[in-house]
C-alpha cells in the first residue's frame, strides 16, 4: 500500500502545465498568436504547433526540352509537340532555373496539404515531359461472353463506335479528346489502342469508353461484359 501511494503521489507531481503558441500566418499578422494552456499526465513534453516555412523541391528537365513558366502556367514543348498546364488554383512558386534545365517549386508558410502540393505539381511537370518525350499510349480489351461487341472507327480516329453491347441495338457513340487518336490493334483480336501527349486527357478518353459499356441494373459480378484499361505504357518504346 506504501509503494502504490508513492507512486500516485509522484505520479501526480509529474503533471504539469506547459504552454505553446500557435501562429496564426493567415492573419496578415505572423507575430500575433493565441496562447493556450494544455495539461499533460505522462511528462514535461513540450509541444510547439507551427508551420513549415518553406518547402521546396526540384525537377531537372530532361535534353530536348524547352520549358516556360508564366503566372504559374507551364508550358513545355519537346520532339511530339507541346503541351501546357495551369497549376493557379495551387498557392506555390514555379521558378525556371539554370538556363531552363531545373524546375523549381516553393511554397511559403504551407500547411500540411498544402506543402504536400509541392510533390504533385512536380510529378504533373514531370508527365509534361514524359509526354513530349514519348508520349502515352493505352490499351484496352474487349470483353464479351455471349454478344459479340462490334466497334466502328471512323478515318480520322477522333471517335468510336460501339454497337451490340449486351445485345442493345444502341449505337454508342464516343468522341476523344483534344489530341487523342484510337485504333484498332493489328497484333490482338478485340483490342484498342489510344495514343496522346496529355497523360490527363488520354486517361480520360479510356474512362469515357469504359464508363459507356457499364451493365446497367444488372449483378456485375455475373455481366462482365465490357471495353477495360488492359495496359498503360508509352508510344515511344525504350
Amino acid at each position: 500500500m506504501l509503494e502504490d501511494e508513492h507512486k500516485t503521489n509522484s505520479f501526480s507531481q509529474e503533471k504539469i502545465s506547459t504552454f505553446y503558441i500557435l501562429i496564426n500566418f493567415n492573419s496578415g499578422n505572423p507575430a500575433r498568436g493565441q496562447l493556450f494552456r494544455q495539461n499533460f499526465e505522462y511528462g514535461p513534453y513540450l509541444l510547439a504547433a507551427m508551420r513549415q516555412i518553406l518547402k521546396t523541391d526540384k525537377v531537372k528537365v530532361p535534353e530536348g526540352i524547352t520549358v516556360a513558366s508564366h503566372a504559374r502556367t507551364v508550358t513545355v514543348v519537346g520532339p511530339r509537340g507541346k503541351l501546357s498546364k495551369t497549376f493557379k488554383h495551387v498557392p506555390v512558386d514555379i521558378q525556371i532555373l539554370d538556363g531552363g534545365k531545373v524546375v523549381k517549386i516553393d511554397s511559403w508558410f504551407a500547411n500540411k496539404k498544402q506543402a504536400a502540393c509541392v510533390k504533385s505539381v512536380l510529378s504533373a511537370i514531370e508527365n509534361l515531359f514524359t509526354g513530349v518525350l514519348k508520349g502515352y499510349e493505352y490499351h484496352m480489351r474487349l470483353v464479351y461472353a455471349h454478344f459479340p461487341i462490334n466497334v466502328n472507327i471512323p478515318g480520322d480516329k477522333g471517335s468510336i463506335e460501339i454497337r451490340n453491347f449486351i445485345g442493345e441495338r444502341r449505337v454508342r457513340k464516343i468522341k476523344m479528346l483534344d489530341g487523342v487518336v484510337i485504333e484498332k490493334s493489328d497484333a490482338m483480336k478485340d483490342e484498342l489502342i489510344l495514343k496522346g501527349n496529355d497523360l490527363e486527357l488520354v486517361s480520360l478518353s479510356a474512362a469515357l469508353i469504359q464508363q459507356s459499356c457499364a451493365a446497367k441494373k444488372k449483378d456485375v459480378r455475373k455481366f462482365l461484359d465490357g471495353i477495360y484499361v488492359s495496359e498503360r505504357t508509352n508510344v515511344v518504346k525504350e
